[in-house]
């Protein structure tokens, strides 16, 4: 493993070697922030991959296949995730904005007004998440929308309408990012 840095709290990214002349960045043990889980080279491809399999659920088996083969009910697990990379995104602290138009059932985290104006709301949004960790963030976003759901026998969310734009949000990545033919090209020929 890496080396840890100490002193700020934070998870730092450490170089490890997978073999012979293979050095890799692998994150460490201090948590993170949501935006540098999206910037790390390696983190931020997987999560982008994630959110592309998620609008792209119906067109691309590929997608389809990764989706289906998670073991974790946020979807943050293998194949998208090795169990360490999943412990870190899992406990990265949301630290970006928001957009409230990006989350299921905004008006029921927000409370009953849901905001007096979008920008209220959006602003309500990000102060309500900012500070938690990515996984009690997404509890506490699915968690009114199941409640209601189940009761319809579906407590699944959409992919392409819920959750891709809801894990963009958490980790500031804009939805064209993964339409970049950079990345379709890498994605393409290294898949997770």
């Amino acid at each position: 493993m890496g080396t840890e840095k100490r002193g700020s709290g934070r998870r730092h990214l450490g170089s490890t070697s997978d073999g012979p002349g293979r050095a890799t960045q692998r994150p460490e043990k201090a948590a993170l922030t949501s935006s540098a889980v999206a910037a790390h080279p390696v983190l931020g491809y997987k999560i982008r991959v994630l959110i592309h399999d998620f609008v792209n659920l119906t067109k691309d088996n590929r997608a389809a296949s990764r989706l289906n083969q998670t073991t974790d009910k946020h979807y943050i697990s293998r194949p998208y995730f090795e169990d360490n990379e999943a412990a870190v995104i899992k406990d990265a602290v949301v630290d970006v904005d928001v957009n409230i138009h990006h989350i299921i059932d905004a008006p029921e985290i927000l409370g009953e007004d849901g905001g007096e104006t979008e920008q209220r709301a959006d602003e309500a949004a990000s102060d309500t998440l900012k500070g938690l960790t990515v996984h009690a963030a997404l509890e506490t976003i699915l968690q009114n929308f199941t409640e209601k759901r189940r009761a319809s026998g579906d407590a699944r969310p959409c992919g392409p309408h819920q959750l891709a734009p809801m894990y963009a949000s958490l980790f500031g990545i804009g939805l064209e990012e993964i339409r970049d033919e950079k990345f379709l090209t890498r994605l393409r020929r290294s898949s997770v």
